[in-house]
């Protein structure tokens, strides 16, 4: 049973990096991001492995990288 528990935090924190990497690809653009309760477009202005910081409208909001479904950048048209 011990070995199970691990292999799924090992698997959880290896797919977290790739997310992580793509995230800070999009550091100083404009993104949406879905969260269980609604979506929020903004500035992403910071990205940690387990928090990414978006803002709107001059106002920080912290989202848990566990809590978000997807993130996509938008373009001029989708503003």
């Amino acid at each position: 049973m011990m070995r199970k528990e691990f292999f799924i935090t090992m698997y959880t924190d290896a797919t977290r990096m790739p997310f992580y990497e793509a995230m800070q690809s999009l550091v100083g653009k404009n993104v949406a991001i879905q969260t269980g309760l609604n979506v929020k477009q903004g500035l992403l202005v910071a990205v940690f492995p387990d928090l990414v910081v978006l803002e709107v409208c001059h106002v920080p909001f912290y989202y848990r990288v566990a809590d978000i479904t997807w993130v996509t950048p938008l373009t001029e048209h989708m503003r």
